[in-house]
């Protein structure tokens, strides 16, 4: 069952939800001012550590190398901004953000995070790595590859939330088994 606004509105502080950030069948989050970016390396470039991949089976720490590698590589820049300020989101580049709210989903709950229809409709598309399960805490980081470049402000309401009432309560939730629990800002992926 999705919560419409009514049930919003009675859970809202419970919840972590704006008030009046809250839509017929959906919650707004805003955009929050730690914003990391991230230059796509180079497609044409000779990495050996790349050629030898493909085809093999890897250990969990051979993928951690990897990632860390591919972020080596590739050029970043890291924005503090205040609410109020601008930010250019830009073509050909990747970004990890956040929500400037703090989200707390109870044991009953999960909720999937979509792009507002205006925000895609800018051309700023989200990878949909949006779930969040029952018992997170935390900032929602948001990650973002513009297809066109799209000019926002800090605190702009760019995503939003559905809430899914459970069927019956998981037997572990978030808080046990989540590696993002209590993030805040953006978080850069935490590989297993």
């Amino acid at each position: 069952m999705i919560l419409v606004d009514r049930d919003l509105k009675a859970r809202a502080e419970r919840m972590g939800i704006e008030p009046g950030h809250i839509n017929p069948a959906s919650v707004d989050l805003s955009l929050g001012g730690h914003i990391i970016e991230y230059r796509t390396p180079d497609p044409n470039i000779d990495m050996e550590w790349a050629n030898e991949l493909n085809g093999r089976s890897l250990t969990t720490e051979q993928m951690r190398d990897y990632q860390e590698q591919v972020l080596l590589h590739a050029e970043r820049n890291e924005y503090d901004l205040e609410p109020g300020q601008a930010f250019l989101f830009r073509p050909g580049y990747f970004y990890l953000a956040h929500s400037a709210e703090e989200i707390r989903m109870p044991s009953d709950y999960a909720a999937l995070l979509t792009l507002k229809s205006t925000t895609g409709r800018r051309g700023l598309e989200h990878l949909n790595a949006g779930w969040i399960d029952p018992d997170f805490v935390g900032q929602i980081t948001l990650e973002f590859a513009p297809e066109l470049p799209v000019l926002v402000r800090i605190g702009d309401r760019l995503v939003q939330l559905t809430y899914l009432e459970c069927s019956s309560l998981p037997e572990k939730g978030y808080a046990l088994t989540g590696r993002y629990q209590g993030q805040k800002k953006a978080t850069p992926p935490r590989l297993t």
